[in-house]
C-alpha cells in the first residue's frame, strides 16, 4: 500500500498546470461544456473531444473543481475548473 501511494505523489509531481481562457457553453440545466482553450499567448486550440467528466478536490487550491478529460490536437489533456473560484487551468 505504500510503495503504491508513494508511486502516485511522484506522479503528480510532474504534472504541469497552465492557466487557461476557456469558451464554454452553458445549458439550461447549469451543465457547462468547454469547446476551446486560450492559453496566456493567445494560441487558441479547439477541444476535439471530452472523453469524461467528474466532480472531485482540487489539487492546486483546495475545494471542489470540476475536471474534464479531453482530447486537444490529439493529446489527452485534464480541463479543471475550480468552481469556488470560476478559474480555469491545463493539465499536461
Amino acid at each position: 500500500v505504500n510503495n503504491r501511494i508513494y508511486i502516485r505523489v511522484i506522479y503528480m509531481k510532474n504534472i504541469q498546470t497552465i492557466d487557461v481562457e476557456v469558451l464554454a457553453r452553458h445549458g439550461f440545466d447549469a451543465k457547462i461544456t468547454p469547446i476551446a482553450i486560450k492559453l496566456i499567448n493567445g494560441q487558441r486550440f479547439a477541444i476535439d473531444e471530452i472523453i469524461d467528466v467528474r466532480e472531485g478536490p482540487n489539487p492546486r487550491k483546495g475545494g471542489r473543481a470540476l475536471r474534464y478529460q479531453c482530447i486537444i490536437r490529439g493529446k489527452e489533456a485534464t480541463l479543471v475548473c475550480d468552481i469556488a473560484r470560476t478559474k480555469w487551468y491545463c493539465e499536461v
